[in-house]
């Protein structure tokens, strides 16, 4: 089975198909993406299916900005409405699978996807106590509140009536985090027989701390260590994306792998991010529930 994943697009809401039609699309059997189409949730999906769904299935696990003007517990179901509207047979398109904290079994290939937000402890020293965590943690989440965009445009509640949203927090996101673990864990734990690939839009491992910035203030909200999971269960591969710098690496037996547009990644091409996985023959799609 050929992947192609590409991740953090941030396209311009209001030019995204024009945009599109410049593109040559290489020839794969899903294209996984793992989040920031755009921060217009609705124009983007319609972009994937217009340009990417054309061709091939798609893997869609939402990113922080895809979140933007939307709750937290709308973003999903709003964006699998969105798909199913303009994606699949009845467009004479393939369909896009929006997972988070799901996973999809294709031809033998188990994809468990999750956006994954930041658990806000990386930058606590190695083999630290569990108090010092907390203290590295309850900083972060200090810091995190004015500098990062989803917590002045995402919320945790439905909007109805009179009723005034509330602005996600960092706080919610490190729940978010935690609910997310658990789920990977219960997935993971499950027997399978054939590749693992999980998918989040957050980064799961240090190793994906940008070179270009380093470890800095703003460093909790994009990676976490999540290495007790990685070694633990041992997954094939592990894609995600945020972090708008290309990384490919191992831990372990589990390849790390990200291939974002951004905001000016120099080492992504569109006719990259292809990476071939063992699959079995043609098996039944499943949905496993949250």
């Amino acid at each position: 089975m050929r992947l192609w994943v590409i991740s953090d697009l941030h396209l311009l809401k209001t030019k995204p198909l024009e945009f599109g039609s410049k593109l040559r699309i290489p020839k794969a059997d899903i294209c996984v993406l793992p989040g920031d189409i755009c921060d217009d949730l609705e124009a983007g999906l319609q972009w994937v299916a217009a340009i990417i769904a054309e061709h091939m299935p798609v893997l869609f696990v939402p990113g922080n900005h895809d979140c933007f003007g939307r709750s937290l517990t709308g973003t999903v179901p709003e964006a699998q409405s969105i798909a199913a509207h303009c994606s699949g047979e009845t467009h004479g398109r393939h369909p896009i699978h929006v997972l988070d904290n799901e996973t999809l079994v294709i031809d033998g290939v188990r994809f468990i996807g999750s956006t994954l937000w930041s658990d806000f402890a990386i930058l606590a020293p190695e083999n630290a106590d569990a108090e010092t965590i907390e203290k590295c943690r309850n900083q972060a989440l200090a810091n995190m509140k004015g500098a990062m965009p989803e917590y002045q445009a995402v919320y945790v509640n439905e909007v109805f009536g009179n009723i005034i949203p509330k602005l996600m927090t960092p706080k919610d996101a490190y729940w978010l985090h935690l609910d997310s673990r658990r789920y990977l864990k219960e997935e993971l734990s499950k027997p399978f027989d054939g590749t693992t690939v999980i998918v989040s839009h957050h980064a799961p491992h240090p190793g994906s701390i940008s070179s270009f910035h380093g470890r800095n203030d703003l460093t909790p909200g994009f990676v976490s260590d999540l290495t007790d999971i990685i070694e633990g269960f041992k997954p094939g591969l592990w894609i995600h994306g945020h972090v708008h710098e290309t990384f490919d690496y191992h831990v372990g037996d589990t390849r790390i792998y990200c291939h974002p547009k951004g905001t000016g990644n120099p080492n992504f091409s569109w006719q990259g991010g292809l990476i071939d996985i063992p699959s079995t023959s043609p098996a039944p799609t499943l949905r496993s529930a949250k």
